[in-house]
Parts: structure tokens; sequence; C-alpha cells
């Protein structure tokens, strides 16, 4: 893990300098990008600094969460930033930016827990053994010694829950992670609340998953279980966003003894592909041969072509990883 407390102490440094700071992440984010994103808000606004937290799409399950409404879905009027912190992103490539900031490497610090990808900024703080980005900025938090309350605790603890499916899978020591767990618990961190946004499913969400799960089938040679949804299975469905939460290929994950779990989500010209994992597989191996990425034991990706063979491809990637 690339963290220490000499990059941690020269992260307090930028921040006690600079005033203006912009927040960013990934497109499409998840509980741990939203998560850890609020909470270094938290933070900020606590050390008197004036921060803007640019997320286009924010994902409604999570607008219990302390702070929500702080986030922004335009781009800054003043496009004018100290400090930019970009979080959980994995590859520049996936980084929401504003169309009207120019990203200066002199400017960006990155908190990031992914294995591998391109990053950018004079600061870049990697964390492959981390469960999650939420983790990593609470123990930069650590080291500042903030008081995690109640609501920097749900905060954090989202992050964790989401970026492990629940706490039942995770990349590192599970002692360390259920450690944190508990502490963010006993601060307060509303575990309940969290967990019944996660798990939430409506009724016309359900219809298109009973779908999803009889159309599952399992590969005995890759010991892979798979499924799919066509864009026809949406029709009079508006505003349906089955990434909110992951509930699909979560799901599927939780099904038979596979060591492999494959989700895929037909979308107009390309196919969301999701890829989940046991016993050491690394998915985010197979995701990054077509400019995805992920996690060790969740991945995904997006593919140019039908369906049908989109799933072929992957399980020929499988196939060499497997030999």
């Amino acid at each position: 893990m690339e963290i220490s407390t000499a990059k941690f102490n020269q992260v307090k440094k930028e921040i006690q300098k600079n005033k203006r700071i912009l927040i960013l992440t990934h497109r499409a984010p998840d509980g741990d990008a939203i998560g850890s994103a609020l909470a270094l808000n938290y933070f900020f606004q606590k050390q008197k600094k004036q921060a803007f937290i640019f997320i286009p799409q924010p994902p409604k399950f999570l607008r219990f969460l302390p702070g929500f409404e702080k986030l922004q879905q335009k781009p800054p009027e003043n496009p004018n930033f100290d400090l930019i912190f970009a979080l959980d992103y994995a590859d520049k490539e996936r980084l929401e930016i504003p169309q009207n900031i120019k990203l200066l490497h002199q400017k960006v610090i990155t908190f990031d827990h992914h294995l591998s990808g391109d990053r950018i900024g004079k600061i870049k703080l990697i964390g492959p053994k981390a469960s999650s980005t939420a983790e990593m900025i609470y123990l930069f938090f650590k080291f500042q010694k903030v008081e995690i309350n109640k609501n920097l605790a749900t905060l954090l603890l989202t992050g964790i829950l989401t970026d492990t499916v629940g706490f039942c899978r995770s990349s590192q020591n599970y002692q360390k992670v259920e450690k944190i767990i508990g502490e963010l618990i006993l601060a307060g961190g509303e575990l309940f609340k969290i967990m019944s946004a996660y798990q939430h499913l409506e009724l016309s969400r359900a219809k298109i998953l009973a779908k999803f799960l009889e159309r599952a089938e399992k590969d005995g040679n890759l010991n892979l279980i798979y499924s799919y949804l066509l864009m026809s299975d949406f029709k009079g469905e508006k505003g349906l966003n089955l990434s909110e939460p992951p509930i699909f290929p979560d799901f599927l994950a939780s099904i038979g003894d596979a060591e492999i779990y494959l989700t895929l989500i037909e979308q107009k010209h390309k196919i969301k592909v999701s890829l989940r994992s046991y016993n050491g597989v690394d998915v985010s191996r197979i995701a990054q041969k077509f400019r995805g990425g992920g996690h060790k034991y969740a991945a995904g990706c997006k593919i140019e072509g039908n369906l049908f063979e989109v799933l072929e491809r992957i399980k020929k990637e499988l196939k060499k990883e497997k030999r």
C-alpha cells in the first residue's frame, strides 16, 4: 500500500495553504465515490475551506446521506480552484471533469484503492490493499486526529459497505476491515439505514430481476454463472437505473458456488459487462483488456458488439486467465 505518514503530511500541508478545493470522482459514481467525496467535503467545511463536489448524476439511493444536497450537478461558475481532489477513479479516462476545468498536474491529489490504472496528480495515494477509498480517507482522518462523529461515520461506512458488497468481499485483511467497521458503528454510523438503502428493490426492478435470473446459465468448464438483460426488457420503464444500487451483478454472485459471475446488459451500441469472483480469481484483469477496470473481485467494462458475441469474447479471455 503506497500510503505513508509522509504522504499524509504532504496532503495536510496542501490543505492548510489552499482555500478553494474541487472534489472529483469517476463517472457513474458508487457508494464509495459518494461517501468519500462527502466525507472530505465535511472535513473541508470544518477547516473553513470552500469546497465544490462535482457529481453530474448522483445515485438517488444514497440521498439519505448527510450532505447529499451539497453534490453539484452543474459545473462551477468560477473554474479557478487552488486544489483538486480526485477520488476512486482507477484511471484518468474515467474521471468526471467539468467542461470548464483544466486539470493541472500540480494541483491534483489522488486518493484511490484500485490495483492499476493511469492516475494523475503531484500527490498520489494509491492503496490497492484497502477495501475502499473510504477506508483510505478514514486512515487520513485518523492521521489528522479528526473526530469521527455520526455523520462522518455514516459516510465512510457507506463507502466501505458498497465496495465490499455488504462486507462480503474485500481485497485485504478482513480483520482490519472489521475493526474499522466496528469503530465506525460505535461512532454512530447508521449501518441499518445504509443496508436498507443498498438492498432496497422497487417492484419494477424486481420484475426485471426475475427475467434476469430466469436466464441464468452455468458454464461448468469455466466455473462461470452468467445472465443477461436486453434493451427490450426495459420497455415502459422510464428512468430505470440498474446501477442504483448494483443489485443485479451482486445478486447473481450470491447464487450457487461458481468462481466467476458475469452480468451482461444490452445498451445502445454497447454491452455493459459486470464481473464478480471468488477464490482469488482477479476479474479486474479481464475488464482491463476491454478498457474497463475495478477491483480484484468486482470489475466492469463496456464493449461494442452483439450481446452474445461479447459473451463469447469474455469467455475466451476467461479461458486464457484460467490456464
